[in-house]
């Protein structure tokens, strides 16, 4: 009998052996599943917002992971409209994702944001988008600006006037030319146009500390994502939000800077018998898209008829000069009547200046000059070595054929800014000579970026071309 009962006794035990090798398996399957469900369901890293106390819309598939951050606020109102802008940013993105389909892991879109206020009214929102595709990271940012006090959004394109916009096309171009990243793309075409004063071009940008801070993606103004901090007090009124700026100094001169690459080439536009108060400032606006200047020959008497045009060629950088009073053969004058054609001119730009600009060059009208009139010149004679006979043809595709055709460093070329015709030519001439190659400079910018010394009573008829 006993030992019957042992062996029973070993029977049961190696059956409750198997019965709990069955439940322990069963028990170590429910583990694993249950871990590579919470290792599904875990959020990624980045994914995460680095800002505390964020609201957040989400969205989660088998393919794409979407992650928008908003701030809170205390403000209903405001909390509503941020709501409503973060919704708006997830909207696109989930439509712009629409249809992707993973090859390794899923792809990964947060738009994470910071936000400043100033003058306690308002709010500088920036949204960094990051998307990682198998773990190929790209950013970009996106900026909006709020009134606190009148509760609405702000157009950024509305908050720079056309002055402003103009000031911060030179600057920036400059820190590009001086950016060794970013000098040799910013003498072509692409850049230019990214960076003309078109307010499109600066309507990316936030304020923080007194600066606004611009965001060019990548490709616009360099291969990768551009960041530019430029001082609001350089802007004073004329960024159009009062945030403590300040009003710039009652001064009716204010040239903005430009940077020439002396080892590249570089043709100076010239435009006689003017100012002209229609087409004068539609070339100066062509000439600032460009990024290029020119040197306006103008007469006295219409500097007299038309200050406000002639201030406007100082402050675009181009360069006044003068084409006598009222153009007289010079060759015909003498005494006083020779001083005063060649002079009244120059008085007169430095009394509507303040002094602040003189005159450097003269040309003579129809180019006529003597000895007399070379002995009795206080400056320069510049001539010109294409003639593109825009007064004569009144043709703009003649125009800028007789350009092209003779162009080459350091050329002189003669146009007149009092036919409308000419305008035109010059608004298809730019870009070409960009195109190949070409800065656009002043008579003056040329000479000095190529070290020419000239002296008065000298005739110029172009950077290597100079006579006695």
């Amino acid at each position: 009998m006993k030992t019957q009962r042992r062996k029973r006794s070993r029977r049961i035990n190696k059956g409750n052996l198997a019965i709990l090798m069955v439940i322990a398996v069963a028990a170590l399957a429910l583990i694993a599943a249950g871990g590579a469900w919470l290792l599904s369901n875990r959020e990624p890293a980045f994914m995460k917002s680095k800002t505390a106390s964020s609201e957040v819309l989400k969205d989660k598939s088998k393919d794409v992971l979407l992650a928008v951050y908003y701030p809170q606020s205390e403000d209903s109102t405001f909390l509503a409209a941020l709501s409503q802008n973060a919704e708006n940013i997830f909207n696109d993105l989930k439509t712009q994702t629409d249809g992707y389909q993973k090859e390794k892991k899923p792809l990964m879109i947060k738009a994470d944001y910071q936000m400043n206020v100033t003058q306690d009214r308002y709010v500088s929102l920036e949204y960094t988008i990051a998307r990682n595709e198998n773990e190929t990271v790209e950013e970009r940012q996106q900026a909006y600006f709020y009134d606190l006090a009148e509760h609405q959004w702000i157009e950024a394109s509305s908050l720079l006037d056309e002055a402003a916009l103009k000031w911060l096309a030179a600057n920036l171009r400059v820190q590009l030319k001086n950016d060794e990243n970013t000098q040799a793309a910013a003498y072509t075409l692409p850049v230019i146009e990214a960076t003309a004063w078109d307010s499109g071009n600066y309507s990316n940008f936030t304020l923080k500390d007194g600066m606004l801070i611009f965001n060019f993606p990548a490709g616009m103004v360099s291969e990768k994502a551009y960041r530019w901090e430029f001082p609001i007090s350089n802007l004073g009124e004329h960024f159009l939000l009062d945030v403590g700026q300040g009003r710039l100094p009652e001064n009716n001169v204010r040239i903005p800077p430009r940077l020439i690459d002396p080892d590249k080439p570089m043709v100076a536009l010239t435009f006689d018998d003017g100012p002209h108060p229609t087409n004068t400032p539609q070339l100066l606006n062509l000439l600032q898209h460009y990024d290029g200047a020119a040197t306006f020959f103008m007469q006295g008497m219409r500097v007299e008829k038309y200050p406000e045009t002639t201030l406007m060629v100082i402050n675009s950088a181009s360069e006044a000069a003068s084409h006598s009073y009222n153009h007289p053969k010079l060759t015909k004058l003498k005494g006083d009547n020779l001083l005063f054609q060649l002079n009244r001119t120059t008085e007169l730009v430095q009394e509507l200046t303040g002094w602040q600009v003189t005159i450097k060059h003269f040309r003579p009208p129809y180019g006529a000059s003597n000895a007399l009139v070379k002995e009795n010149s206080a400056y320069p004679l510049i001539m010109w070595g294409i003639d593109t006979m825009d007064w004569k043809t009144l043709d703009p595709v003649q125009t800028v054929d007789n350009t092209m055709a003779s162009v080459k460093d350091g050329a002189i070329v003669l146009m007149h800014d009092i036919h409308a015709e000419t305008v035109t030519a010059v608004e298809a001439l730019l870009p070409k000579l960009i195109e190949a190659g070409y800065q656009l400079v002043s008579v003056d910018e040329m000479l000095n970026a190529k070290g020419v010394e000239v002296y008065n009573g000298q005739r110029v008829y172009s950077a290597y071309d100079i006579k006695d």
